[in-house]
């Protein structure tokens, strides 16, 4: 083998490592916006709503600050614990929060690191963590049995809800949106990327048969960020009491237009 043939073996390898090293980093770039959509800015809270509550300041395992609001409610036998979906931040969520203080529970809400005045940067592992951080204020400085623990997952949420629930004990989950991994989402939204190279995988679909509380899905039948397939196929593979209200409407929108209907259908749930 010749001198030219070796030196242009070489360069063909240094060009394809680094076409490798490229498309690797504009999918885990592509990945990381797609997923988390933060906004820092907190310019309103639960008293723009007429609601009374607390600001929590918490702190993960690992080290980031996370804000949090504590709304009271009517009754102190359960809490909702609210797991917002992959933009903005708690301020964006007061239509939702005083959907379940107006249910008669109290509401503990939380920034995921990075997000309002939480700081850190997103992370598959990080939000596991500060959903944990807040189960552990729940239960230990709140008192609330984790029987009386009521987690609502919104989209993304929803994946971090089903991972808490699968490791700690907790009375319900309400699941909105839902998503079966983001490997799944990946072949929907982005079928050209291998889902090999998707550094998180968000695996609800493995998760949600170790779940052993009461789980309600709420999903669109029009959704068009996330495919009502997928709440079919994790509805199915719940191995527990559950329920299933479908909506119609936008991924962001629907809940919204459905609230009376969805507080009609959720009475029964939070009351058993």
């Amino acid at each position: 083998m010749g001198r030219d043939v070796v030196r242009r073996m070489g360069q063909f390898m240094i060009i394809f490592i680094i076409a490798v090293v490229f498309i690797i980093l504009y999918v885990r770039v592509l990945e990381f916006r797609s997923l988390y959509i933060p906004y820092r800015d907190v310019s309103v809270n639960p008293s723009e709503v007429g609601l009374v509550h607390e600001e929590i300041a918490l702190v993960a395992f690992d080290g980031p600050r996370l804000s949090a609001w504590y709304v009271p409610g009517r009754t102190a036998e359960k809490v909702i614990y609210f797991l917002h979906g992959n933009g903005g931040n708690i301020s964006h969520r007061l239509e939702k929060i005083r959907f379940f203080h107006d249910l008669g529970y109290s509401v503990f809400i939380l920034d995921y690191r990075g997000y309002g005045r939480s700081t850190g940067f997103p992370s598959e592992k990080g939000l596991y963590a500060d959903a944990r951080a807040g189960y552990d204020y729940l239960t230990t400085k709140r008192r609330f049995p984790p029987g009386a623990l009521v987690v609502y997952g919104e989209s993304l949420g929803a994946a971090v809800a089903v991972d808490l629930a699968s490791k700690a004990p907790v009375g319900a989950l309400i699941l909105e949106g839902a998503f079966t991994s983001v490997p799944g989402m990946g072949k929907s939204v982005y079928p050209f990327i291998p889902p090999f190279l998707l550094a998180s995988r968000y695996d609800t679909s493995a998760k949600i048969g170790h779940v052993a509380c009461p789980v309600a899905f709420i999903h669109s039948r029009n959704d068009e960020i996330v495919p009502f397939e997928m709440a079919q196929s994790l509805y199915e593979a719940c191995r527990t009491q559950k329920i299933f209200l479908a909506t119609t409407g936008g991924h962001n929108e629907h809940f919204m237009i459905h609230m009376e209907r969805l507080k009609d259908g959720l009475k029964p749930f939070l009351s058993r």
